[in-house]
């Protein structure tokens, strides 16, 4: 198999005077796993769907490989589509569903066969090739359209909420599953999801999109500690956000005024004076009893790993801190101090 590289030039998409996706430039590297995330109706699927050629751009280019394939039909991309419901065919067997694109480029029978139990082996489900689809489970069936999907050894794998239909649990065991398989299988993979975790897992970059744009294009870890808006600061992961008033540069770090948490020194830049906005994640802030800055308990939550202590500043601002297990937990209507750390806030694009 060898991993094409994605570009797309200028694109956009309407459907009659509703503008889905603006113009849009994007590259995706040759073998990246890269994930494009974002809210209902933000336009992902939709750029996914013009990758594929099942919708037809109204403005730009889209390159796969050195290819122009703007215009051509699905079948002469180099891509392969996997669907959120599989569409795997209810009365062939898993052996012929994974062999059904072979069969349509004429292959014949006898390598089909091999072929397919080949993949069968390789997604841990040797022996299964005679049943129908609906002996199998959930993740079984997800597995079957995979390999139908890659064994067509397309340049450009494109993944629609590959992992939505399944519960909770099985999406968290099939996350590492397929990224272990875009490893193994060195293609480009382009997903598309709404779930921040699923896409902090399996991706090497996510493009958070919002009403048809991209908003910010980065590493996972990258858009998490720096997001640069506030509507990506909350959508991946949780964050509180508060306003303040840029005081002065100091080295690489802003010191903002705010009410909520008096001088905050900020990573970022801005003009002395400005008004800012700032985001905190929850491990950002820490408890300190000697500091002058006070919050209201409001709730304690038991999450497993830590404990989410919610708390209220003195301007009204939520906000939200974790504690480690066996730290001892703030009564619910007490005061608690909190300290901030320098750089531990980001400064937001307002």
């Amino acid at each position: 198999m060898r991993a094409k590289s994605v570009t797309l030039r200028g694109l956009s998409k309407s459907f009659g005077d509703v503008q889905a996706v603006h113009p849009q430039d994007l590259e995706v590297r040759a073998g990246e796993f890269l994930t494009l995330l974002g809210p209902s109706g933000c336009g992902k699927t939709t750029v996914l769907r013009m990758i594929a050629g099942l919708e037809v751009a109204t403005t730009g280019t889209i390159h796969v490989g050195e290819d122009d394939v703007t215009g051509q039909p699905p079948n002469r991309r180099d891509t392969s589509i996997m669907f959120q419901d599989y569409a795997l065919f209810p009365h062939k067997s898993v052996r012929d569903n994974i062999a059904y694109g072979l069969k349509m480029r004429s292959q014949s029978a006898p390598d089909r066969a091999a072929a397919a139990e080949g993949w069968l082996a390789r997604i841990g489900l040797a022996g299964y090739g005679d049943r129908l689809p609906a002996a199998l489970s959930g993740g079984q069936r997800q597995r079957v359209a995979l390999a139908r999907a890659l064994i067509l050894e397309p340049g450009v794998l494109l993944l629609d909420e590959p992992l939505g239909a399944l519960d909770a649990g099985l999406r968290r065991q099939l996350q590492i599953e397929l990224r272990r398989l875009h490893r193994d299988v060195g293609l480009t993979f382009i997903a598309v999801t709404h779930d921040q975790e699923e896409a902090m897992t399996m991706s090497d970059r996510i493009a958070v999109m919002r009403d048809g744009r991209i908003e910010q294009l980065g590493t996972p870890q990258n858009i998490y500690d720096r997001p640069q808006t506030e509507f990506v600061a909350r959508f991946l992961g949780r964050c509180s956000v508060i306003k303040g008033r840029a005081v002065a540069q100091e080295e690489g770090l802003v010191r903002v005024e705010t009410e909520a948490l008096g001088t905050v020194l900020a990573t970022g830049t801005a003009v002395p004076g400005a008004t800012v906005l700032l985001a905190l994640r929850p491990e950002a802030l820490r408890l300190d009893d000697g500091a002058g800055v006070r919050a209201l308990v409001t709730d304690a939550v038991f999450t497993g790993s830590a404990v989410r202590l919610g708390m209220t500043a003195a301007d009204g601002t939520v906000l939200e801190l974790d504690l480690s297990r066996g730290t001892p937990v703030p009564e619910a209507g007490g005061q608690v101090g909190l300290r901030l750390p320098p750089g531990a806030a980001i400064l937001l694009a307002s």
